[in-house]
């Protein structure tokens, strides 16, 4: 990420290498993972596309059925 935003002048710290190991895991139920990965993206401050990837991998992965997601409502 920090590579990614180098170009548009933002840095960003880099975490030390156990942080990075770590890594963010979204582990559990259909409705646990949900919840992470709407945690995240308003962690992050996802946009719309952003958001609506995480959509697509939930349906991919059976975890919501299509086209109910938040950008479905919104058309």
């Amino acid at each position: 990420m920090a590579f990614a935003l180098l170009p548009a002048g933002r840095l960003i710290p880099v975490p030390p290498v156990e942080v990075a190991l770590r890594g963010r895991r979204i582990v559990g139920s259909p409705t646990t993972v949900r919840a992470g990965i709407e945690a995240a993206a308003e962690e992050y401050t996802a946009d719309a596309a952003r958001r609506r990837s995480y959509e697509l991998i939930a349906e991919e992965f059976g975890l919501v059925r299509s086209g109910t997601g938040p950008a479905a409502l919104a058309s």
